[in-house]
């Protein structure tokens, strides 16, 4: 089982809804309640229950030296509680609903929604306004849930990028399960043990 950490319920509708129908590897989308919780939350996982974690964080910035500084912030503090175990860190800029819907022509093809060429122009500067202004609520609305909107949001970059992490981490989990021979086959085989290193 693979954790993928989001920071709100929003965050987590949007990806079940992208990745739900795709085969990959077996994960859950949780929801943490912000920044601090889902990173506290992706430790806790990651020492406790051994588990790979793949933690969804918003920069709220587009800042480039701020977004490297909170990456190289957190990439520390997730790899000083790691323990060995995987994880990925992936900062959405400036938040994930942006990642998603905005970006190089991807916002005025967003399925069901017709921009103004103001809201179009201004989408540049100030994504999450104009989001706020015309996707419709709530999340649950069934709006979101047609075919047509989970590929929209499936072949956004962010989204392609998730997927890569579970199928790179899940990859790397086997390999570690999976050991070439164990000491009992070499017993049973007659060759003799070795001692360890």
């Amino acid at each position: 089982m693979i954790y993928l950490i989001v920071e709100g319920p929003s965050d987590k509708a949007f990806m079940e809804l992208a990745l739900a129908p795709l085969s990959l590897p077996e994960h859950q989308v949780v929801s943490a309640g912000g920044k601090s919780s889902a990173v506290s939350l992706a430790a806790s996982i990651m020492m406790k229950r051994r588990q790979p974690v793949i933690v969804v964080l918003d920069a709220d910035t587009t800042d480039p030296e701020d977004v490297r500084r909170q990456e190289a912030e957190y990439n520390y503090l997730l790899q000083s509680w790691s323990n060995g175990t995987g994880f990925e860190l992936i900062f959405t800029v400036p938040d994930l609903t942006c990642a998603m819907f905005a970006g190089p022509g991807r916002a005025a093809s967003i399925p069901g929604i017709q921009l103004t060429s103001e809201q179009t122009d201004r989408l540049r500067q100030d994504p999450r306004s104009v989001l706020d202004a015309v996707l419709p609520k709530p999340i649950a609305s069934p709006a979101f849930h047609s075919e047509e909107m989970r590929v929209f949001l499936a072949s956004s970059p962010i989204v392609q990028h998730v997927e890569s992490s579970l199928k790179r981490l899940s990859s790397a989990t086997e390999a570690r399960r999976t050991p070439a021979v164990s000491e009992a086959e070499t017993v049973r085989a007659g060759a003799p043990l070795q001692p360890h290193a």
